[in-house]
This record gives structure tokens, C-alpha cells and sequence, in this order.
């Protein structure tokens, strides 16, 4: 009998426990304008214990499509704290079907045109579910196209256009006067953009005019 006692003693108190672990601060934190009191205001008064992080982090992309990240951390006994970060426009997509501006890891930020980015051709369609506002573009050329692109910003080589003519072949220039590079996603990111630093500093450094520097096969071919 004691040790019923005790135990039911015991569960009491865990339930008046959760009873008072209410969210009672709900704290938007971002490099960005934060998230607006009157939305973050819909967290307080649940449960700490219950409150899902994933259904919060998934109902803030929902409202803020824009964002390119969200992670929750709780502070007992009674704060919520929202860190989010905005995507950045990183390059144009172009396909026969529609003109998007993507972030760096694919995500939709407006259907609109851009002649500040990077553009990227697509010579297929985009399925329409893709072309909403906050959905992603993983199609495999595409996703390929982005990473490229931001390896070779790290090159300091910041191509202008980037066309994809076929599932396996890319066409890249960096600006009118320099050559046309053919490559193929079938080889490794990090290989192709090392390649290509390599070529451009060896044609500026050696001032050789080529019009075409063909990299789909195991050594590259300048072409005059």
C-alpha cells in the first residue's frame, strides 16, 4: 500500500510539473528582420514538454517560404527561441517553361529575372510543383549547376552564364571575351572547378586566346 502511495505521490507531482511548463517567451532571433510578435505569439501558452520542434521549425517555413534555415531551442522553464536565417538570391534559372531566382541550395525566392546573377539555362521543363515560392529544385543537372557555381566563387571566378544542354553536359563562360568550357556532371564538382581555376589563370597568365576549352574527357582540349 506504502509503495502505491508513493507512486501515485510521485505521478502527481510529475503532472502539476507539466501543468507549469507553459511557453511564456517566445524569443525570433535572425540577422534578418525576426519573425513579427503578432506570429511568434501563437507558441506561447503550449506545453514545453509537448511542443514539437519539427512541426514549428515545418508551420515557420510554411509562413516564411524565404527563409533558408530554422532552428528551435527550448530554455526551461518557459522560453522558445526561433533562430532563423533569410536565403540570399544566388542565381537565375532559365528553363523553357518558367524564369525563377534560386538560393544556393535551390530554393524558389521569386519568379522573377535577374541580370545581376549567375544565370543558369535548363533545356528541359520545371514541373510545375517546383516553381512555387519556397520549393526546392533538386533536379540532378540543376543542383549540380549551383554547386559548380558556388566552387567557383571560391576560386574568386564568378561565371556568368551557365547552360545545360543535356543531362550530362554543361556549357560555362565567365565573361564574352573568354573561352566557352564544355564539361561533364559525370565528373566530380571539386575536380571540374579546380580544373577550370587552373585553365583560366594558365590562359591569363600565358596570354593565350582560345575559344573553347572542351573538359568532358580525361584532358582538357583548348580549342583556337
Amino acid at each position: 500500500m506504502r509503495i502505491v502511495l508513493i507512486l501515485g505521490a510521485t505521478l502527481i507531482a510529475i503532472a502539476a510539473g507539466v501543468t507549469f511548463l507553459w511557453a511564456t517567451t517566445i524569443r525570433s532571433v535572425s540577422s534578418t528582420p525576426p519573425l513579427t510578435d503578432t506570429y511568434t505569439r501563437q507558441f506561447a501558452g503550449k506545453n514545453m514538454l509537448l511542443l514539437s520542434v519539427h512541426e514549428v521549425t515545418d508551420e515557420v517555413l510554411r509562413h516564411y517560404p524565404r527563409l533558408d534555415s530554422v532552428s528551435i531551442a527550448k530554455q526551461f522553464p518557459g522560453m522558445v527561441i526561433i533562430h532563423t536565417t533569410r536565403a540570399t538570391p544566388f542565381a537565375q534559372l532559365t528553363a523553357s517553361n518558367s524564369a525563377v531566382i534560386l538560393s544556393s541550395k535551390g530554393k524558389v525566392l521569386s519568379i522573377a529575372s535577374s541580370k545581376k546573377l549567375p544565370h543558369i539555362h535548363y533545356y528541359g521543363d520545371i514541373p510545375a510543383y517546383m516553381r512555387r515560392i519556397g520549393s526546392i529544385i533538386d533536379l540532378r543537372e540543376i543542383v549540380y549547376a549551383l554547386k559548380l557555381i558556388a566552387r567557383l566563387n571560391d576560386y574568386a571566378q564568378k561565371p556568368q552564364v551557365m547552360r545545360i544542354v543535356s543531362p550530362h553536359t554543361l556549357e560555362l563562360q565567365f565573361k564574352t571575351s573568354t573561352p566557352l568550357y564544355l564539361l561533364t556532371t559525370q565528373k566530380n564538382i571539386d575536380k571540374n572547378s579546380q580544373l577550370v581555376h587552373n585553365i583560366q589563370e594558365m590562359l591569363k597568365r600565358e596570354s593565350i586566346g582560345v575559344s573553347r576549352v572542351d573538359m568532358r574527357y580525361d584532358k582538357p582540349i583548348l580549342i583556337k
